[in-house]
């Protein structure tokens, strides 16, 4: 999978993700050999959430704590368990299931700019 998406990045195409699914992002490089979220603006399922949904401990690792080592600019809503998705150009990215409409959306704008 990391080649795919990696392929499409490359190639000019949009990749996206919802919720832990941020996780495939993690090891993605650009073309430079840099992870693609370092200085990027991204979400995921945040700690807080980890927490509240009682599943902290059950995780190989924390989400955000790792995007973060990876240079990416983490943004979440400060509502927790609220929608909150986010566009860095072709990189989309949500933080919960409850945002699936909203990276749904995102991903449909950045798809109607490159016809």
């Amino acid at each position: 999978m990391r080649r795919t998406a990696q392929a499409i990045y490359a190639g000019g195409g949009i990749v996206s993700s919802v919720c832990h699914g941020a996780c495939a992002l993690i090891n993605l490089q650009d073309a430079d050999g840099n992870p693609l979220v370092q200085n990027r603006t991204v979400t995921g399922f945040p700690t807080v959430e980890e927490r509240l949904a009682g599943v902290k401990s059950r995780v190989p690792f924390l989400l955000e704590a790792e995007l973060r080592a990876k240079g990416a600019k983490d943004v979440r809503s400060t509502v927790p368990m609220t929608p909150h998705a986010v566009r860095d150009g072709r990189l989309i990215t949500d933080r919960n299931p409850a945002s699936t409409k909203a990276v749904s959306d995102l991903v449909l704008g950045a798809l109607a700019e490159t016809e």
